[in-house]
């Protein structure tokens, strides 16, 4: 029966089920020294995973960089409370407290902001504005209507952001790029731009690949919001392409129903574990990582598939920066997205080894927790 709901159910009520059963627990205290009666205090929305699962399988970029953040404050002599961005029941708890600082998001953060005047508010924003991402969305849940004549809602966009979280902050913090900083004008001047991580699996070693085959292999790999991420539009491109395969990773069992996949040249391979030998064959069997997405902060998923040398197709909505590599998707139709697949598919040797090499350097080096946490912890100091 739990198999049967999660699959047919959508997922915001999944989740909506997940969350009323599920109980937070809230960290406090964590680094506090008695010794130093003016030691500073910092509230943490965001994550809790840290503490309570093992990092070195973390099938997450955001739980790792959760670690950092964390790490970071403590470096920086504040006494640290971690509360989950979505837990309701522990709010109590830090309304009786008073923080210098307030990092994160949800709604502990806006509690925490509103009883903390005083407070410095940094919103840590991992999307684009939810209102460019709810009106871009709207677009790809319309096309889907219009090619396939069925009605669905919207799943990712407001799910974890709303206005009155970015008004009430005093500055923030974006994992994007300049193309999703500019859905956040109201923020000119207190916007700071870093970028994610993205996983890597240890065993991964770069190799040349059969080119004449991998050239014609595709990966989505993506999560919940099938449509949001345009997995929709890739299969009814790859319907007419069957000399080309498309690999996804990530679909939903509840968002199956929306994707009806006719054709051996497109295959669900359900979750697929980073850190499994299955991901590092699928790596070196695909020459492109493909997500027409209409709105991210900056795409782990894709950055994830570069650090194991896949080449981008994106479209710019996804943060993605691309470096004499890759392709950007300037429209989302299924004629346009099946000439890029098309051209892509064919072309030459040489280049794909130029173009593989250079994704897997540029992002081994930048989009790594050691960077990342560098990055991060230079602009908090600027702040704080």
């Amino acid at each position: 029966m739990k198999k049967f709901l999660k699959k047919n159910l959508p997922q915001p009520i999944v989740k909506w089920i997940q969350e009323k059963k599920k109980k937070y627990k809230i960290y406090q205290n964590i680094n506090i020294d008695l010794n130093a009666s003016d030691q500073k205090r910092v509230l943490i929305s965001y994550l809790t995973d840290p503490f309570e699962i093992d990092l070195s399988g973390c099938h997450h970029t955001n739980v790792n960089e959760c670690a950092q953040i964390i790490k970071i404050f403590i470096n920086m002599g504040y006494c640290v409370d971690v509360i989950h961005c979505q837990d309701k029941e522990n709010i109590p708890c830090i309304l009786n407290k008073k923080y210098h600082v307030i990092f994160g998001f949800g709604n502990a953060f806006y509690e925490a902001s509103l009883h903390n005047q005083k407070a410095k508010k940094i919103i840590y924003l991992t999307e684009s504005h939810p209102d460019f991402s709810t009106v871009r969305e709207r677009e790809r849940v319309d096309y889907y209507y219009k090619r396939h004549g069925k009605r669905i809602s919207l799943t990712r966009s407001r799910l974890y952001y709303k206005k009155e979280y970015i008004d009430i902050a005093d500055y923030a913090i974006l994992l994007g790029s300049s193309t999703t900083s500019e859905t956040y004008p109201s923020l000119n001047g207190r916007l700071f731009v870093t970028a994610p991580t993205g996983l890597i699996n240890k065993d991964y070693l770069y190799q040349e690949r059969e080119f004449n085959k991998t050239r014609k292999n595709f990966v989505w790999f993506g999560s919940y919001g099938a449509v949001h991420k345009g997995l929709d539009i890739l299969v009814d491109v790859f319907e007419e392409i069957r000399e080309c395969n498309l690999y996804i990773c990530g679909l939903y069992p509840s968002e199956e129903r929306l994707i009806s996949i006719n054709n051996k040249n497109v295959r669900n391979l359900g979750f697929v574990n980073v850190n499994s030998s299955q991901f590092v064959d699928l790596m070196n069997k695909c020459s492109f990582i493909i997500l027409p997405s209409c709105s991210e902060g900056m795409s782990t998923s894709v950055l994830t598939c570069m650090n194991h040398g896949l080449i981008p197709i994106v479209t710019k909505e996804t943060g993605i920066v691309l470096k004499e590599f890759g392709v950007y998707l300037d429209d989302y139709t299924v004629e346009y997205v099946k000439e890029v697949v098309k051209a892509c598919s064919c072309l030459e040797a040489e280049e794909l080894s130029i173009q593989h090499k250079k994704v897997y350097d540029y992002s081994r080096n930048n989009f790594n927790i050691k960077e990342y946490t560098l990055r991060l912890s230079s602009i908090l100091q600027k702040l704080l």
